[in-house]
């Protein structure tokens, strides 16, 4: 892999100097209407030629989600495109990660015997994935599925794992197959096999610890699994939760205790120094953590690869707190309620 993309890097470091500042989201957080959140983001020169030739007056608040939304890998292809950086196998790690969303999407709506997929298919995306979008959002049955997914890694997955007794598809391994060919796929990479890729592969094995955490803390705290259920659902990689370390997380008796022995594991020190406090809301605050990451390795980065990755995180980050701050409004909450439910 070319590293010598110093283009990308600069390109970057300026977009990320134009990140929503802490007072940006105060402004978001105390406005009660979308047409005022469009009117405030047109403000900044970031979102600004997002929402050109929108009337504020009529964007609803789906409209502008999926705007900022599809934003994500608008900026995306920007980056990479830049230098041609699509040509190099790492950088497609995006569209890999957009296709197994959508094909786990698809799978809890066959499960569900829904057909609302459709509704918010990111049809902008169907030139770059490896199948039809619109033909999976019809997938009605496995066997639907499969075929739409017959000339892609996906189908062998999906194929090898026997449905419930049910007839529905079993999700929790499936999403762990697609998963692990996700990050086996990331990090078979030619780029990691040079010495300095050893800085990004440590961020996304953290990526992968602080995930295990959220789902082990989901099924302990909130349904009461057992150990080696648990076991059963995580991703075969290791950060810095290496040996019995995250067993001794999640073999916890329910969540109060989970949240205990986390707060003693390498994270939860780390996220002290911090000054994040694990506590009942552990999900926002791994978030906030790997947020805290990212922004690091970006500012101390001298590789487009890394560059890439880190910021691509810290920016859909941004949009889903705009999201949330959106969804917030919706339901009546104050800007002091809001406020605490983003990842900054």
């Amino acid at each position: 892999m070319n590293i010598n993309h110093n283009g990308t890097i600069t390109k970057i470091r300026a977009l990320y100097g134009k990140r929503l500042r802490p007072e940006h989201y105060n402004e978001v957080a105390s406005q009660r209407r979308v047409s005022d959140i469009t009117e405030f983001l047109r403000t900044l020169p970031s979102y600004a030629y997002k929402l050109e030739g929108l009337d504020s007056n009529t964007i609803h608040r789906g409209m502008l989600e999926d705007i900022l939304r599809r934003s994500v890998f608008e900026v995306y292809f920007k980056i990479i495109g830049f230098e041609h950086l699509e040509k190099e196998p790492f950088y497609n790690y995006k569209i890999l990660q957009a296709e197994i969303r959508e094909i786990l999407t698809s799978i809890q709506h066959i499960n569900a015997k829904s057909n609302q997929h459709i509704e918010k298919l990111p049809v902008y995306l169907d030139r770059f994935v490896s199948f039809s979008l619109l033909e999976l959002a019809k997938a009605r049955t496995r066997d639907d599925l499969l075929e739409v997914l017959n000339k892609t890694p996906y189908r062998a997955l999906i194929e090898n794992i026997p449905l419930r007794k049910s007839g529905r598809i079993d999700f929790n391994p499936t999403e762990k197959a697609l998963r692990n060919y996700y990050y086996n796929t990331l990090l078979g990479s030619p780029y990691f096999k040079q010495k300095e890729s050893s800085a990004l592969k440590s961020l996304i094995t953290t990526d992968i610890d602080l995930i295990n955490v959220i789902n082990a803390y989901r099924l302990v705290g909130y349904f009461g699994e057992s150990a080696s259920d648990v076991e059963n659902i995580l991703l075969p990689f290791t950060g810095k939760l290496r040996g019995g370390a995250l067993r001794e997380i999640y073999s916890a008796g329910d969540r109060h205790e989970f949240v205990d022995r986390f707060r003693n594991s390498y994270y939860g020190r780390v996220m002290e120094n911090y000054g994040i406090v694990p506590s009942q809301t552990l999900e926002l605050e791994t978030q906030r953590l790997r947020y805290q990451y990212a922004k690091h390795a970006l500012q101390a980065s001298v590789s487009p690869v890394m560059s890439v990755y880190s910021y691509m995180f810290l920016y859909e980050t941004e949009v889903n707190n705009l999201v949330t701050a959106i969804e917030a409004i919706r339901y009546g909450l104050s800007e002091n309620e809001i406020l605490p439910l983003l990842v900054l």
